[in-house]
């Protein structure tokens, strides 16, 4: 049994990359993911399923169970499509800030740790490209330093 939503081409090959075995996605149990995921499940069909199909264009299709069917639901509304989609990218972004910096903290550039993470998740410049990677990199990065700044170098100095 599936269910299907539509996201960002980069959301859907992350979920592949990460997920998918035997063309398939499925989630690990006990996963923060998976509960994400399965939160956003309902019982009752939409008549329209096809949220902001302009920037959302990729379709997944997430195998589940009988169980989690008849328990979380097999749909998804427009709104929590909107909501999966959005913790999603930011997910994927968190993440990427993390990989690339250890990149960069390691003795690469930006520009190669960014095509390093590119190459290694599977993305092409159409899915998700090294320029949105390198913008959404730079935002995530800002507020990771001041807390950073505010929590770590604070209390250094505060002893």
């Amino acid at each position: 049994m599936t269910v299907t939503f539509y996201c960002k081409p980069y959301v859907a090959q992350y979920l592949k990359m990460m997920y998918g075995r035997n063309g398939e996605i499925a989630l690990p149990r006990r996963s923060s993911i998976r509960f994400t995921v399965f939160s956003c499940f309902t019982k009752e069909m939409h008549a329209t399923n096809e949220y902001n199909r302009k920037q959302n264009t990729a379709r997944v299709d997430l195998r589940i169970n009988k169980n989690d069917a008849s328990f979380h639901g097999q749909f998804i509304s427009p709104e929590r499509a909107a909501y999966l989609n959005s913790t999603l990218e930011e997910k994927i972004k968190i993440e990427a800030l993390v990989i690339i910096s250890k990149e960069i903290a390691s003795g690469s550039t930006k520009t190669k740790a960014i095509q390093d993470y590119q190459q290694a998740m599977g993305f092409d410049e159409e899915t998700f490209s090294w320029d949105a990677i390198r913008v959404a990199y730079d935002r995530m990065l800002q507020p990771a330093k001041t807390i950073f700044h505010r929590t770590v170098l604070n209390q250094k100095f505060k002893r």
